[in-house]
């Protein structure tokens, strides 16, 4: 499945492997993309974004976990009564979705074949408000969730707009995120006017983010009324910014399933991304401006680092994480280091013991 812009993006392609794993999917065009292979229900998933040039060939390797995760549940009303046709989808700590189901006849779901971990878990139906929680699940587990939507939702509407030309941007993709919450709750694309609508939401604060290709980024607040529709436009700028790299332990080791988050100013995400097996990672759509990158992988703390981008800039970073992961004792052994750079090629990169040295040849 190919997703295209961010993690919870809209499919803009699916395949199916061979008999001999392989899979091959053509036709896409340049851009930011993020690539989620899953399995059999005996198998978990596994998530990587990429960012595609013309001409190029893109490899992406990934190995399923076996003993996957299982979350199961019922949706119901105030009154208990199990809701049909409701949609349950399922994110992981990245923001990427996982997977959608809707409900049966007496409000229940089920989803296997996940990796095992830590998840959101949303469920929307019009005319009631959406809910979410997060839960955790084992290998070979079964978590069990259930929801309860209640009346009295509000809307969220507007328009995504060319901040230069102010025409309508159609296909553009927006997400609603909670306040203060880093994974959001649900995806949207603008219709042929630019036009977008969520609907069923709790009252209370939220985050919106839309996306475009050769468009950078925008977000705004929104505030939830019950029974009441709030309009929140957005305007896109042209020529964004991009930025791709690679996460590595101390010794070189690629760190896989590392999630990138692209925080401005206000603390509000403006990109995120996942690292693959190579550790490698690529975000675009961001526009100008001095940003902080969060970087988090399991069995590691997670690090800071910043970065300053111009229009049109692609910056590539290297991330290497200083730090004993197991032992305490050792930690004060280790700083952690990143290196920017501009140029067309990768820098040489040596590290010594106490002290790093880069050749941009």
């Amino acid at each position: 499945m190919i997703r295209a812009l961010s993690p919870a993006g809209p499919i803009v392609a699916t395949t199916v492997t061979d008999q001999n794993g392989f899979y091959q999917v053509t036709g896409i065009a340049p851009g930011s993309y993020t690539v989620i292979i899953s399995g059999p229900p005996i198998f978990g998933s596994e998530t990587t974004s990429i960012m595609l040039d013309s001409g190029e060939i893109e490899v992406v390797n990934l190995t399923l976990t076996t003993l996957p995760g299982s979350v199961q549940g019922k949706i119901t009303d105030e009154a208990g009564v199990g809701l049909t046709n409701v949609l349950v989808q399922l994110f992981d700590e990245q923001g990427s979705l996982v997977r959608r189901v809707q409900t049966d006849n007496n409000g229940n779901y089920v989803i296997r074949g996940f990796t095992p971990g830590t998840y959101k878990i949303t469920a929307s139906q019009q005319g009631f408000q959406n809910a979410f929680t997060n839960f955790n699940v084992e290998p070979n587990g079964i978590a069990t969730v259930n929801l309860v939507l209640l009346t009295r939702s509000g809307n969220i509407t507007g328009t995504i707009r060319n901040a230069v030309t102010n025409q309508s941007i159609p296909g553009a993709v927006i997400q609603l995120f909670p306040n203060q919450s880093l994974t959001p709750i649900t995806t949207t694309v603008a219709n042929q006017q630019g036009n977008y609508q969520f609907v069923g939401l709790q009252p209370g604060n939220y985050r919106i983010i839309s996306s475009e290709f050769n468009f950078a980024s925008a977000s705004s607040g929104s505030t939830v009324i019950s029974d009441q529709t709030t309009t929140t436009n957005l305007f896109l700028q042209p020529n964004p910014a991009s930025i791709s790299g690679i996460i590595t332990t101390t010794e070189g080791t690629p760190i896989n399933n590392a999630s990138i988050r692209i925080l401005d100013q206000n603390e509000t995400i403006i990109g995120f991304g996942v690292t693959g097996p190579d550790g490698r990672y690529a975000i675009s759509n961001i526009p100008a401006g001095t940003f902080t990158i969060i970087i988090s992988a399991q069995l590691f703390q997670s690090q800071l680092s910043s970065i300053t981008l111009n229009q049109g800039n692609l910056a590539r970073k290297l991330i290497l994480l200083y730090f004993q992961i197991l032992d305490n004792r050792y930690s004060h052994k280790y700083k952690w280091k990143s290196f920017t750079w501009c140029c067309d090629h990768r820098p040489n990169l040596r590290i010594y013991k106490y002290y790093y040295r880069i050749n941009c040849n």
